[in-house]
């Protein structure tokens, strides 16, 4: 059977776009999609399940799909191009004051906190909702770098492409990389100079270093370098090393999650104060900034969402957040929000 034969068969019904999942690796044109099953609190023995943490809290969500494919990626996203049908946003809201007084906020917690990631967010409707959740799938996987992943139902769900991987498992060999800092790709040479953005990765690379030390052997640390995605750059580390005993992955999972590239640092402090800002208040359930991970065989990937569209409800959110370390000033920041926010609109919109 060909595999648009099989991509087919598995689209016959529309059990894929009410309950499902999906996480692809555009370097290794590889894609896995699931759909139907069940959810559940618990772990079990499965070979083969996706997974997901929440954001402020060790609680995971595990996915056992009643079917799942692995293709190559190429062929899926020529397959849906059928669903490219940009949607007519009809609403739109943004909360960057929010931001604001939280940006504020951190300046005052200075000698206590070392750096945090503050978020903002943009909601928005459009005239079809159902249309619209097949195009943004579509746009997720046709974003052409990255890690295109997501997971939903009827109701609520997260797409997006993210640069940022937790770690890759394969057998015992773990490898990983650090990632911060943004500037248009145009302005790559002036962030692998910049004091600011490198003292925001160090401590990035600092802080996975001494979060995979206690699972780990020896941690081979590679030099910082510039990592394209799409129109923005980030400085980049990578991390090879050997994990000490595979079944303890959900155990490291909530060991680095978050990232200072997502949290902060200290980590305790940082999430302390991340629980009182004015954003969470407003919105306490988070999982932009989480992980996502799928387990197969022997190998499993976890990714950073991040560079995502979530919905609830008919409603289509948009989030985007910045390390913010001593030295940040506001105008920078915002402006590094609205410079994600656009390359995900201009992907998705």
């Amino acid at each position: 059977m060909s595999n648009l034969s099989v991509i087919e068969q598995f689209m016959f019904d529309e059990e894929f776009f009410s309950f499902g999942a999906m996480l692809a690796d555009t370097a290794k044109n590889k894609i896995t999609l699931a759909k139907g099953g069940e959810i559940s609190s618990r772990q079990n023995n499965s070979q083969v399940y996706f997974y997901a943490k929440d954001f402020y809290t060790n609680n995971y969500t595990f996915y056992y799909p009643k079917e799942i494919i692995e293709l190559p990626l190429n062929e899926v996203i020529d397959y849906f191009k059928r669903f490219k049908e940009t949607p007519e946003v009809s609403e739109s809201i943004n909360y960057d004051h929010l931001y604001e007084k939280d940006f504020n906020a951190f300046k005052n917690s200075l000698g206590t906190l070392e750096k945090v990631v503050l978020i903002s967010r943009e909601e928005f409707t459009v005239k079809n909702y159902k249309a619209a959740i097949k195009h943004f799938f579509y746009s997720a996987l046709n974003f052409g770098t990255g890690y295109p992943y997501g997971y939903w139902n009827e109701d609520t769900g997260i797409l997006g492409a993210t640069p940022e991987l937790l770690f890759e498992l394969n057998e015992k060999e773990l490898y990983t990389f650090a990632l911060a800092g943004t500037a248009k790709i145009e302005d790559g040479q002036f962030l692998i100079k910049s004091s600011k953005d490198l003292h925001e990765h160090n401590i990035v690379v600092d802080d996975i270093k001494e979060k995979l030390s206690p699972f780990c052997g020896d941690i081979h640390i590679g030099e910082t370098y510039l990592h394209p995605f799409k129109h923005i750059v980030h400085l980049r580390t990578d991390f090879k090393t050997t994990i000490k005993e595979v079944d303890q992955f959900i155990n490291l999972t909530t060991q680095m999650s978050p990232t200072a590239a997502l949290g902060g640092y200290p980590m305790n402090e940082s999430f302390s104060f991340l629980r009182k800002t004015q954003y969470a208040q407003k919105f306490p359930q988070r999982i932009f900034g989480s992980v996502m991970g799928l387990v197969k065989d022997k190998e499993l990937t976890s990714v950073v969402m991040i560079r995502n569209l979530q919905w609830l409800n008919k409603k289509f959110i948009i989030e985007c957040g910045g390390g913010v370390v001593e030295e940040s000033l506001l105008e920078n920041e915002l402006s590094e929000i609205s410079l994600k926010r656009s390359i995900i609109k201009k992907n998705y919109l």
